[in-house]
């Protein structure tokens, strides 16, 4: 939180003991990372405020000792001030490693909720719902869907003939009926959706853009928001959620977040636009990751490091994902 121009930073947990530590904000706030063509020396800064002081002390003896134990360090951001959870703290350097790129070292953001997060038992692949909406049918900016699907047809090819993941298609004009029989129908695990998301300032809310077809007229744009989402999802065997959509990562009522808050044990969204191809190597990595029993946050980093190989760690890519989690150990599945 800010506290008279100073960050104040404390450690709630770890193996090393508890400690509080206060730094210098930033001058302003990093720019939005579609908006940075190199991380050079801002994943520096970040990281220099991310752990500082005693906190990197904690973070380093906790490191320590997890090594030690042949186990990993998971990195919980508990973000209060909304001003702050717009950093993209998933970019940090600290001293020569970037901590969300090593899978003993995976960065989340925490979110409290008023139920527990729960392993669900799968017996046989896991089953993945894929929204592909057809924006241009709606009078909106028409997206590459057929593209993104080819792609992340081959990217997951593997799984499927594996007999370890299964697919269910949706594209075109996707309504709230059409949805909404889909996830009863085929009692998905996972939840990909690929379109067009927007945030909305005054009230602190993301939203899903769907389809609306009305009798005598042409189909329109049918914002669907973070609460009726999370109503559709309630009770299902949905674990986890990827949303390739604008501003899905924000912190504050954004949708990956909401939906870890009323329904989901973790969910992950975009800080900001991203380009398809990465969008889609992304998944292919997090998924194949996944299926082999990997918890979320440490399929998450597989994601990323194949992100920051094929395009350079330099480049922002790899950091645009934001995971929401809730999960004590990152294990959606039983």
């Amino acid at each position: 939180a800010y506290e008279e121009g100073k960050l104040a930073i404390g450690v709630i947990r770890s193996p090393a003991g508890e400690d509080d530590a206060v730094v210098e904000v930033f001058s302003e706030l990093p720019p939005p990372l579609d908006q940075t063509e190199t991380l050079h020396g801002l994943d520096v800064e970040i990281g220099r405020r991310l752990l500082p002081g005693a906190i990197g002390e904690r973070w380093a003896a906790s490191l320590a000792t997890a090594t030690r134990a042949g186990e990993g360090l998971r990195l919980r951001l508990f973000l209060r001030d909304p001003t702050l959870a717009e950093v993209p703290w998933e970019a940090a350097r600290v001293h020569d490693r970037w901590p969300a790129l090593r899978p003993q070292t995976p960065i989340v953001r925490y979110v409290q909720a008023p139920r527990p997060p729960g392993a669900l038992q799968v017996d046989g692949p896991l089953r993945l719902l894929v929204l592909l909406s057809e924006t241009a049918d709606i009078g909106l900016q028409p997206l590459d869907v057929g593209s993104e699907r080819a792609l992340l047809e081959s990217a997951l090819r593997p799984l499927q003939e594996s007999g370890r993941i299964q697919i269910h298609w949706l594209e075109g004009l996707i309504t709230r009926q059409i949805l909404l029989d889909a996830l009863r129908q085929w009692r998905p695990h996972l939840l990909h959706f690929v379109g067009h998301g927007f945030y909305a300032e005054a009230g602190d809310q993301g939203f899903l853009v769907l389809g609306r077809q009305r009798e005598g007229r042409p189909p329109e744009p049918d914002p669907l928001g973070t609460t009726e989402l999370a109503i559709m999802l309630d009770g299902s065997p949905v674990r986890f959620a990827l949303l390739n959509a604008c501003q899905t990562g924000r912190a504050v009522g954004g949708v990956a977040q909401a939906l870890v808050r009323s329904a989901l044990p973790a969910a992950l969204g975009m800080q900001a636009d991203v380009p398809d191809e990465a969008a889609v190597a992304f998944a292919g990595a997090f998924y194949r990751a996944l299926a082999d029993g990997w918890p979320v946050d440490a399929a998450t980093v597989e994601g990323r490091r194949l992100l920051a190989t094929q395009t350079g760690v330099d480049r922002p890519w790899w950091a645009l994902p934001v995971l929401y989690m809730r999960s004590e150990d990152g294990h959606l599945f039983g």
